[in-house]
């Protein structure tokens, strides 16, 4: 219990940030000449990837040569980039702690303000009939009819215990908005946000940005309370995916398809503790594998994802996979997860471009592009 009330006050501990930045207009195309390999997002479009970096900065890699260019803020800018948006016509669009949503032209280098919010803007999103929709820090927010929406159903019993130890409600509430750690709009508009806290367990919200309104999360034969939601993506035909995965003493990961009816299929899973001999340390068996992130590819119709041992790949042609072929394991660095007992996973987001290379976006590394069995680290 004491670990736990100290996990959760070093959550609330804010972090503190030194230096003031300028205006748009000190705004600077160069080269970065001092790297930075954390990233917060990234988006790939017209061969190039944008991606932010911790310190909200903006670097842009032309997928052709691999060559990196980059946005460096001087030291008057007061806001920092946190997202990263394409719409319907391939606009690009960044959004700032400051509320702003910025129009980019990826020729002529330059920025318009679209919109400015009161609010930090975590995610910006299209609909099909090009429709924008935010993320802020506690709701679902429409920027032009100003609508928001907050009431979601959650289902993370580990966090409404934690958040009841530490005082920050009295009685259950089981109805809010929880800060998504990953996004994903599908081809039927509907936006998942899933959060995952480890040991303490995860969840789902979705939003129905067709109709706008919330939409239920509510799966036959699963319970959202005890996944681990680790990625959403679409395959063929327009099926969902869902991976889930712990490192908590042991490793465990589930790949679920979501079908249109909300009945759930569990079509691959790992579990177990490593088989070890006891006088020669010898390793008898791996234990299963903390899954990750993953992408569905055109190509081979597989389902590419994270684990502990590599990136592995499963067949999507049939209902339960019994093993994953390893990919490649490429040697890039783990964090602890954080409130949890575990490592964090070393990979936070997969895709797949047209021309079948694998993008992925790593926790310390940059981003990988995997091409032909080689990967290729964007710092």
């Amino acid at each position: 219990m004491k670990a736990l009330i100290f996990f959760g006050l070093l959550a609330l501990c804010p972090f503190c940030c030194n230096g003031q930045l300028g205006n748009l207009g000190d705004v600077n195309l160069q080269r970065i000449t001092r790297t930075n390999s954390d990233y917060s997002s990234f988006l790939h479009y017209n061969n190039s990837v944008y991606a932010i970096n911790e310190h909200g900065q903006v670097a842009i890699w032309d997928l052709s040569t691999l060559d990196t260019v980059a946005f460096k803020y001087n030291d008057t800018l007061s806001y920092r980039f946190l997202c990263i948006a394409i719409d319907k016509k391939n606009a690009i669009y960044f959004g700032t702690n400051q509320g702003h949503i910025f129009r980019f032209q990826p020729v002529s280098k330059e920025f318009s303000l679209y919109k400015k919010l009161r609010y930090p803007v975590h995610h910006i999103f299209f609909n099909s009939e090009n429709h924008p929709l935010v993320i802020t820090p506690d709701a679902v927010y429409d920027p032009i009819t100003k609508r928001q929406w907050r009431k979601f159903k959650n289902h993370t019993e580990g966090m409404i215990h934690m958040k009841k130890v530490l005082g920050l409600f009295r009685k259950r509430i089981d109805t809010y908005f929880q800060p998504p750690h990953y996004t994903f709009l599908d081809s039927k508009d509907r936006l998942w946000m899933t959060a995952c806290f480890g040991e303490f367990g995860g969840d789902i919200q979705i939003f129905d940005a067709k109709n706008f309104r919330i939409a239920p999360n509510q799966f036959d034969s699963i319970n959202l309370g005890l996944t681990f939601p680790r990625s959403v993506f679409e395959g063929s035909n327009q099926q969902i995916y869902l991976t889930s995965g712990l490192q908590h003493f042991s490793n465990s990961g589930e790949i679920y398809k979501i079908n249109s009816n909300k009945s759930v299929i569990r079509i691959f899973e790992s579990s177990g503790l490593p088989n070890v001999e006891r006088k020669t340390g010898k390793v008898l068996s791996e234990g299963g594998l903390f899954i990750g992130p993953g992408a569905y590819n055109d190509g081979d119709s597989c389902i590419y994802f994270a684990t502990t041992r590599g990136i592995r790949k499963i067949k999507t042609d049939e209902n339960r996979a019994t093993s994953a072929d390893l990919v490649i394991n490429p040697m890039i660095q783990w964090g602890r997860e954080p409130l949890a007992i575990g490592v964090a996973m070393n990979i936070k987001r997969m895709e797949f471009l047209l021309d079948g290379r694998l993008l992925f976006l790593t926790a310390k590394d940059g981003i990988g592009v995997l091409d032909r069995g080689k990967i290729t680290l964007l710092h």
